[in-house]
């Protein structure tokens, strides 16, 4: 029975060298041991200190130095056992301040003493759940490595790829007119090299649109576009505009010059009041056709116009039955206000098949509605013996500025040949020929002498060729002699061009009406005028480059 017991307690059966009371007392001892040491543990856990003294010497000696409740028992502030410290490893592991990790703590039995089979059994068990549960954990750890080198792996694949395939821009923007593009422009990176296909000849440059273009990088083609854009709003240069009141004028009017690389379209922001006398400021908008836009302010003055238009230049025409005549050639038309007047000619008297003296009126009207009229008086005759047609004039003239002009020179030096061969290459002789300007200028190219008629109709001839406007002049006074010379309309504005060859050595190539009128009031008023019927010359002497 006793061995029956001893087994159904988880006892050795195998006697130990001790005797059963030895046992049974160590046994308790070692229950009441770690009883103390698990409540010790408790009360430092729950932070109690008043627990964790010892018994006060007076009640120790009251209880002749140990507890009443604990006679036969160890006490309580005992160390434990040198050999329990030993079986434990030097220390509790139930009492280091936490709680235990396993949720069944093990127990603990003296050293030298065999562990019951189930105890046994129970830690092998215990040893193969935390081996099974190590080896789970670094399966997962390493499953978890492997997928992020995966992961990485196929980043790095997918970088790789990027850098090859599309390493190239899709569209390249360029200004207009501020190209050409050039190759490595397109490369997304700056160590990758981009090397151009085709397209690029193609690209115009002064045009906005989209160009296609192919390149070549790390040995893949590539299909990119060259964008040419107008980013660039015109620039614009304004002035101020007076007209007559009631009078609408165009936005365009307010623009003296602009500067872009394609159209421009001129418009009010704010329409202005016409019929409010006085400055108002008025806001112009230029766009051009990319949509690029500038704004302007400038200064609209009305105000009642009465003074009419100025018509300058109206003068009799002599001219032969079949020749063809010019009817404003030389004839100006100016105004205070108004800038774009048109001058009306009212020739429905005139018939150009029957010799007679026919009247030709001159009519302006400025914006305000002032009218301006002059006359003139158109003669008509039978051509003269010897008549001479324009067009055989003009191809003599023109053999004469091949010889004398070239391309590369400037307005100035032209009209310096032209007079120079004039005044230089014709001699002068008393003639009375004066029947007609091509009559006269024929004889001046072919025999190369005659009076101020000849030089005159020489020069109109030739100065006609080369393209230059020309007027002709007569002298007013004709008492005491007849003389005739042209006003030219130059860059700089209209000067005298009298070629013919005075004694005095004078010399009116290009001259001012102030100039002219110098020499005239101390020659005998050789050149007085009705300047009324020409163009005022400009007030600057001309420059010639």
């Amino acid at each position: 029975m006793e061995t029956d017991n001893r087994q159904r307690n988880g006892h050795n059966t195998q006697p130990s060298g001790r005797r059963p009371a030895e046992r049974y007392s160590e046994d308790r001892r070692t229950t009441e041991r770690r009883s103390e040491e698990r409540r010790t543990s408790e009360r430092r856990t729950s932070g109690g200190s008043s627990q964790n003294r010892r018994p006060s010497e007076d009640y120790r000696q009251s209880t002749g130095g140990r507890d009443q409740h604990t006679q036969g028992r160890r006490p309580q502030n005992r160390r434990p056992s040198e050999d329990y410290r030993q079986g434990a490893g030097g220390r509790n592991q139930h009492t280091q301040g936490s709680r235990p990790q396993n949720r069944h703590p093990v127990r603990e039995y003296p050293q030298g003493r065999e562990l019951p089979e189930d105890e046994r059994k129970r830690r092998q068990i215990e040893v193969s759940r935390r081996k099974r549960a190590y080896m789970a954990k670094k399966r997962k750890q390493k499953e978890r490595l492997i997928r992020l080198i995966s992961v990485l792996v196929v980043l790095l694949i997918l970088l790789i790829a990027f850098f090859f395939f599309n390493n190239v821009r899709s569209r390249v923007y360029v200004e207009i007119n501020q190209g050409p593009v050039d190759e490595q422009d397109f490369a997304v990176f700056g160590f990758m090299k981009c090397k151009a296909v085709s397209g690029f000849d193609e690209i115009d440059y002064t045009k906005v649109g989209e160009y296609p273009v192919t390149l070549k990088s790390c040995g893949i083609k590539h299909t990119s576009k060259v964008i040419v854009e107008d980013k660039t709003p015109p620039v614009v240069l304004g002035q101020d505009v007076k007209s007559a009141l009631g009078n609408e004028v165009a936005a365009e009017q307010f623009v003296a010059s602009v500067t872009d690389d394609s159209n421009v379209t001129v418009k009010y922001d704010k329409n202005p009041k016409f019929n409010k006398s006085g400055s108002q400021d008025v806001k112009i908008v230029v766009t051009d056709e990319s949509g690029n836009s500038v704004k302007l302010t400038q200064k609209l003055t009305l105000y009642e116009d009465t003074e009419p238009p100025v018509i300058t230049g109206v003068h009799d025409i002599n001219a032969y039955l079949g020749d063809g005549i010019s009817y404003k050639e030389g004839i100006t038309v100016t105004d205070n206000i108004s800038t774009d007047i048109q001058l009306q000619v009212d020739n429905s008297q005139v018939n150009l098949n029957e010799a007679g003296t026919y009247t030709i009126t001159y009519q302006a009207t400025d914006d305000a509605g002032n009218t301006t009229t002059v006359s003139a008086v158109l003669t008509l005759e039978e051509k003269p013996e010897g008549y001479v047609e324009p067009e055989e004039v003009m191809a003599l003239a023109n053999d004469v500025l091949d010889e004398i002009l070239t391309d590369d020179m400037t307005e100035g030096e032209k009209l310096t040949a032209i007079y120079d061969w004039c005044h230089r290459g014709i001699g002068y002789v008393q003639s009375d020929y004066k029947e007609s300007w091509t009559g006269g200028a024929y004889i001046g190219l072919t025999q190369r002498s005659g009076d101020c008629y000849i030089f005159f109709s020489t020069a109109k001839a030739l100065l006609t060729a080369a393209g230059f406007e020309n007027v002709d002049v007569i002298k007013q006074d004709t008492s005491h002699s007849r003389h005739y010379w042209s006003m030219v309309n130059t860059s700089q504005g209209w000067y005298h061009f009298d070629t013919t060859n005075f004694r005095s050595g004078a010399r009116f190539c290009l001259v001012t009406d102030e100039e002219l009128d110098e020499y005239s009031h101390s020659h005998e008023e050789s050149h007085n005028r009705d300047k009324s019927l020409y163009p005022a010359t400009s007030t600057e002497d001309y420059q010639f480059e």
